[in-house]
């Protein structure tokens, strides 16, 4: 039974079954995704690559990422909580040039003037 792109066959030759999440179906033929650096939805007829601002979902092998909160940004594929002296915006770190960003920080003007943040510049 030939199956369309994102199902495969188990071997009956009335049905096809719809690619389960982690994997890609072509041809009626299933086939996992390749290493920690690749994911795929249920029905995926490829697997994709993880992009910036987003971090692998460890509860489900090859499942689709996770994205990072403001505040954080990524680093090999984990969303990583912003240091003192940056701000982040869920996918990159910036240098703070206000020198007023603790750590966990979103924006370069996160901390008010009336709560007297500690200088965290480098």
């Amino acid at each position: 039974m030939v199956c369309p792109a994102g199902t495969y066959s188990d071997g009956s030759a009335f049905y096809c079954l719809p690619c389960p999440a982690g994997s890609y179906c072509v041809n009626g033929v299933k086939a996992a995704c390749s290493g920690d650096g690749e994911w795929s939805l249920k029905g995926a007829s490829a697997c994709s690559g993880y992009d910036e601002g987003y971090e692998k979902d460890n509860t489900v092998r090859n499942a689709q990422p996770v994205k990072c909160p403001l505040g954080y940004y990524t680093l090999s594929q984990a969303c990583t909580i912003c240091p003192s002296g940056y701000y982040c915006d869920g996918t990159i770190k910036t240098i703070c040039t206000t020198g007023k960003c603790p750590s966990g920080t979103a924006t370069a003007s996160s901390c008010p003037d009336w709560l007297n943040c500690v200088n965290f510049s480098n």
